[in-house]
């Protein structure tokens, strides 16, 4: 699997394809709320060209699975305030505008790639109870209607060395550089249990969250 940058859609994501990834994770939308409690989904790479790179990779012999993900580094959390139900049938809107433009049968998969914010006092700098379960509802819908799902935390956001759990995303780092207070404590674990079984596919871990265990463990810098 291989992450396009914000917005990507060029001949890195091809050339990447054509050398071994064959699970293209488009980077990203964001699931906001418009005045009068709308949900939105915005942003995201351009789906011409999305749908255009999936065809050229087909045709070239080199079928791909294609997931967008969802959120990044200051983006919202969807809001639990908006109905489970509204939220699907925005995303379902948004994939078939999608499919519209060219790409066949709309995304593969969902990623989820939540995250905190810069402003440690942002609401965004942690997750809600409700908000977590809304994800996970939304993962278990997306993978009912056939869909792949996943899941891409900070190390410290899902760290298996520890059972400390916290919703804030504005925690100092363990292990070391304690200076850093934007780490987090297994909220995506939160997902895994709320979730039925089998609804994630895999976990693609940020091994390059600043200050991870991973790099203190091993003694890096």
């Amino acid at each position: 699997a291989g992450y396009a940058n914000w917005g990507e859609c060029d001949g890195k994501v091809e050339l990447a394809a054509r050398t071994g990834v064959n699970v293209i994770i488009w980077f990203a939308i964001e699931l906001t709320v418009a005045p009068g409690g709308k949900p939105v989904v915005s942003g995201g790479p351009n789906l011409t060209c999305v749908a255009d790179t999936a065809a050229r990779l087909e045709a070239g012999g080199l079928p791909t699975h294609h997931f967008i993900s969802v959120g990044g580094w200051d983006a919202p959390h969807p809001d639990p305030a908006v109905p489970l139900e509204a939220w699907w049938a925005a995303l379902t809107s948004w994939d078939e505008s999608a499919e519209r433009a060219g790409l066949r049968g709309g995304f593969d998969g969902l990623d989820w790639d939540l995250e905190g914010n810069d402003d440690r006092s942002s609401p965004r700098s942690r997750f809600s109870a409700a908000g977590l379960r809304l994800v996970a509802d939304l993962s278990a819908r997306a993978k009912a209607s056939g869909r792949f799902v996943s899941l891409a935390p900070p190390q410290s956001y899902l760290d298996a060395s520890t059972d400390e759990f916290s919703l804030s995303l504005a925690l100092p780092a363990r292990c070391w550089h304690a200076e850093f207070a934007y780490a987090g404590r297994n909220a995506y674990a939160a997902l895994l249990a709320l979730a039925p079984p089998d609804t994630f596919d895999f976990v693609s871990l940020q091994l390059y969250e600043s200050w991870p265990r991973a790099s203190c463990t091993l003694g890096g810098e």
